[in-house]
């Protein structure tokens, strides 16, 4: 819905009149036409009507979709569609569109980097449509991150699916300037999860390479990092993670037991598919060869799932 569709929506809910909608600078006649789509909202006469239907931004905004990009949030269906479902042939044409357009770009936005790099490592070891990303591409993308001195949702994204193929200077750089997010009481949730997995997924690539010492160094920051919003999926995804490492390094069986709880706590909330990847992580780090393995580790499976992302697989008609 648009900002007019989701007050008409949330006023109709709660019984309210258009007449009773006015404020000082919005008569009942400008109103009508906001909620009509024909006249735009000042921020401060917005916050006046909410505060008269007694709603918060955040849950007006839950309703409306001020940006209207549609577009990207159909990418991102349809890329957390195709990590669980590869084999759809539509879907995964749908989504090799949306690379193709991001690879015949010769200015690329961040928006189109990030997206290209997410299709890049989520699926370069599944379709043979994808490119694997190469060492030019990580230095570009090395070069252009460090510089920034502030990092935004996209910055992150592009982090987290990158941060184990850049060097041990290169990621310990990145990591010590991206993390812990500045000004973290202003982020949304999204960015702050997205922040926090890029760390945790370089605790993992640690792990894989048997850097022990290292991987607690960014365990230590993940925690510190968590203390800054209240999201107990990324405390559980840290508790894992943690755990895993004191199990690997100790061989106590506390640690195991911890792991295997949280893994079927997993397949009892119906996450067979995440549940699935951690035993086989699991497996692998334990009983397996992890130097070997990690050449053909994915780490975006360590990626935060989009709350908003619809994964049902169903057409979105508003692209």
């Amino acid at each position: 819905m648009n900002v007019g569709d989701a007050l008409k929506f949330i006023r109709q809910k709660k019984g309210y009149k258009q007449r009773e909608m006015t404020t000082e600078y919005i008569d009942r006649s400008a109103y009508s036409r906001i909620e009509n789509g024909t006249r735009s909202i000042r921020i401060n006469d917005l916050q006046e009507i909410l505060n008269k239907l007694s709603i918060q931004a955040g849950e007006f905004f839950s309703f409306a979709d001020l940006t209207k990009d549609y577009n990207q949030q159909e990418f991102r269906n349809t890329y957390y569609y195709c990590r669980s479902n590869p084999e759809d042939l539509l879907k995964k044409e749908k989504l090799l569109g949306y690379y193709g357009k991001a690879l015949s770009k010769e200015e690329k936005s961040l928006r189109d980097i990030s997206n290209y790099i997410s299709i890049k490592n989520g699926f370069c070891q599944i379709w043979e449509e994808v490119d694997a990303i190469t060492q030019e591409e990580i230095q570009m993308i090395y070069d252009f991150l460090i510089e920034k001195d502030y990092y935004f949702l996209y910055d992150y994204i592009i982090l987290c699916n990158l941060i184990f193929q850049f060097s041990e200077e290169q990621a310990d750089a990145l990591i010590m300037k991206a993390i812990p997010v500045k000004d973290a009481e202003l982020r949304d949730y999204e960015t702050k999860q997205i922040a926090h997995n890029a760390v945790l997924n370089l605790v993992t690539g640690r792990i894989y390479e048997g850097k022990f010492d290292e991987a607690r160094k960014y365990i230590q920051l993940a925690e510190e990092q968590v203390k800054f919003f209240n999201d107990y999926s990324s405390k559980m995804h840290l508790y894992y993670t943690a755990n895993l490492l004191e199990y690997i390094v100790s061989g106590k069986p506390e640690y195991y037991y911890k792991i295997i709880n949280y893994i079927n706590l997993l397949k009892d909330l119906g996450e067979e598919l995440y549940a699935s990847e951690l035993s086989n992580e699991v497996q692998t780090l334990t009983h397996g060869n992890p130097k070997e393995e990690i050449r053909n580790h994915n780490f975006s499976a360590s990626l935060t799932y989009d709350i908003n992302a619809d994964t049902s697989g169903k057409s979105d008609n508003n692209e």
